[in-house]
């Protein structure tokens, strides 16, 4: 009988990117932005918010915004991963209203999220998809909401395909009425677009398993969502915060204070089964930050991933 050896598991390569949400009122135009990311933090991967694109309803003037974000882009060698819902579409119920209306108003506009991926040359859109409001979820309208939103997201996952992008991101968000915010949500998620012709890829937030109301109690965080076996691997979004807390803060200062351990991280990731793991920062500065300590705090934290990814190469 002969045995043959199972091959030796290589661990993925890991590629550290940043969301230039950093950039919202600071540096809005993309020659601005575009800069920072290349010549103050080395970078060459950014996820796109869409708080830079400003996407309307007028197809042909964002085609115009993509067109100039796109060709300072291929003059500084900055790869597009993605392009993300942003800052400003957190404040609406997006895909999740209860209203026609804003509904329709939304599926239109990440139907635009996902043309602006594919001529900005990303790899895949998404981001936030909804909120339940309060008196949505005390009704028990969320499974009716629920299954409109899970039909929503395999049309997208049609449009995305026409339009040739590899995936589609939901993220895992940090309260109650956002949908996803547990494990088992996410899970449901994954299954409910199961075999959408796109693929949908859980966006980790590693800060927002910290920020739920409970979590301490119940023995959770950031662990249980590291280790879960997902159907795709996902897409890591980097920030540090504390419990009971979504900050979005940098990694900067020393020591690094905070629930987000980059080592456990790091461990974690580098035992998925995949190629290719992508970790984007998603640092949000307060309004009345300084900006010149912004930059040094951007510059900080991506030396501090930077030098992790190092390490665990050098292993």
């Amino acid at each position: 009988m002969t045995v043959t050896a199972d091959p030796v598991r290589r661990s993925p390569r890991i590629r550290l990117g940043i969301n230039n949400c950093f950039a919202v009122k600071r540096w809005p135009d993309p020659e601005d932005w575009s800069t920072v990311v290349t010549d103050v933090l080395g970078l060459d991967l950014v996820q796109v918010s869409e708080d830079l694109l400003s996407l309307t309803a007028d197809r042909a003037e964002n085609l115009r915004t993509v067109e100039r974000v796109r060709g300072v882009l291929d003059d500084s060698g900055i790869e597009v991963h993605s392009v993300f819902s942003g800052l400003a579409a957190y404040g609406r119920n997006l895909l999740l209203a209860r209203s026609e209306r804003a509904h329709a108003a939304a599926l239109a506009w990440f139907e635009e999220l996902i043309r602006a991926a594919h001529g900005l040359g990303g790899r895949g859109a998404g981001g936030f998809l909804g909120a339940f409001s309060v008196p949505d979820f005390i009704a028990g309208e969320a499974e009716r909401l629920l299954a409109r939103l899970f039909t929503d997201m395999r049309s997208l996952s049609e449009t995305a395909q026409r339009y040739g992008l590899d995936f589609l991101l939901f993220e895992n968000m940090s309260v109650e009425r956002e949908y996803g915010h547990r494990i088992e949500e996410a899970k449901r998620i994954e299954a409910s677009v199961s075999g959408a012709p796109v693929p949908w890829r859980l966006c980790l937030d590693v800060g927002h398993p910290f920020a739920i109301r409970d979590a301490h109690q119940r023995g959770g965080g950031l662990e249980p969502w590291l280790c879960e076996p997902w159907a795709c691997t996902p897409v890591v979004q980097l920030q540090q915060t504390r419990w009971g807390q979504d900050q979005h803060a940098p990694f900067a200062g020393e020591p690094i204070e905070g629930q987000v351990e980059r080592e456990k991280v790091l461990a974690a990731v580098s035992e998925w089964p995949a190629d290719e793991v992508t970790l984007l920062l998603e640092i949000i500065p307060s309004h009345e930050a300084a900006d010149d300590l912004v930059l040094e705090d951007l510059r900080a934290s991506v030396d501090y991933w930077r030098e992790g990814i190092s390490c665990l190469a050098k292993r």
